[in-house]
């Protein structure tokens, strides 16, 4: 391995580092990037790039927080609380604001579950957390954002229930095995770092359950 490839892998190992302990990676600190978007896109939420928030809440039955669609195409279907983030809105204050405004539920985001992106316009931010207040949302409160919304099992949302659509399900199973991990578990929140490029970097963690077990 050359100088170059070896500084390049220090500075890997510092950026794997800081990611873990929630800080935020400048762009001098990042190396390699490839740009997949046209050279001249500038992401403008709402506008050019779309930012969207979920939520995967649970109650003491273990039971998965759901809302009652109330959007001509999908009318009376039931999916997660979800939407797109406003402009200059953080990636915790749109999924309170979402979970609000569509359950009539308070909640306290703890941990990113999840990102998922599509051709470097569309993504996807999952979280988890607690509920701390609120009402839940009937359907004689019923408005533009949702009919209602209520807790269903597991098993109601994938049996039971008309769904708006299934990619919900590997949400919930990410939360599921989170919610149900033996090991001590770290709360992982986005930082926020503002960047004038959108980026991306894949990190892999591999748990040894026979080095880390339950304690």
């Amino acid at each position: 391995m050359g100088a170059n490839e070896s500084h390049n892998m220090d500075q890997v190992k510092q950026d794997l580092k800081n990611v873990l302990a929630g800080e935020a990676l400048t762009e001098d600190d990042i190396i390699d990037i490839k740009s997949v978007a046209e050279e001249n896109f500038v992401p403008i939420t709402k506008k050019t790039v779309a930012y969207i928030v979920s939520g995967v809440f649970f109650n003491e039955k273990n039971e998965v927080l759901m809302m009652q669609e109330a959007k001509r195409s999908c009318y009376q279907m039931w999916y997660l609380p979800a939407g797109r983030m406003e402009l200059n809105e953080t990636i915790e204050e749109g999924v309170v604001r979402e979970v609000l405004e569509e359950t009539g539920l308070i909640c306290k985001p703890t941990t990113l579950l999840s990102l998922e992106f599509r051709q470097g316009h569309w993504y996807r931010f999952t979280m988890t957390g607690v509920i701390t207040g609120g009402k839940l949302k009937s359907s004689n409160e019923s408005d533009k954002e949702s009919l209602q919304a209520n807790w269903f099992s597991i098993e109601a949302i994938r049996k039971n229930i008309p769904i708006r659509c299934r990619d919900i399900f590997k949400l919930i199973d990410i939360a599921v095995t989170y919610r149900n991990n033996p090991v001590k578990r770290v709360d992982i929140r986005p930082a926020i770092k503002s960047h004038k490029k959108l980026l991306l970097r894949l990190v892999v963690v591999h748990y040894n359950s026979d080095r880390y077990g339950a304690k």
